[in-house]
């Protein structure tokens, strides 16, 4: 589990249930973000718009390293998100 995430359960359960993503000094992002001993951390609501977007560019990452597995050789390339969808190019 990673610091931001270990963070969250040690705060309590209600933080670690309800939260899907963090802001740790400025950046917004999932909970596998390291922390240093310093770090400003803001943890956001399920319900937070940003999260949505959070869960997009992850799952565009595992997709992408599926196809990649699947059809060996295969690259990709990154394009601008399209209404809120990371559109990814094989």
């Amino acid at each position: 589990m990673a610091a931001t995430a270990r963070l969250a359960v040690n705060i309590g359960k209600g933080i670690s249930k309800k939260t899907g993503a963090a802001g740790v000094d400025g950046e917004h992002a999932n909970l596998f973000l390291p922390l240093n001993e310093c770090a400003i951390v803001k943890f956001t609501d399920r319900n937070d718009p940003r999260e949505l977007a959070i869960i997009h560019h992850d799952l565009a990452h595992i997709m992408a390293g599926a196809v990649q597995a699947l059809w060996l050789g295969t690259k990709t390339a990154v394009e601008p998100a399209v209404r809120a969808w990371l559109s990814l190019r094989f």
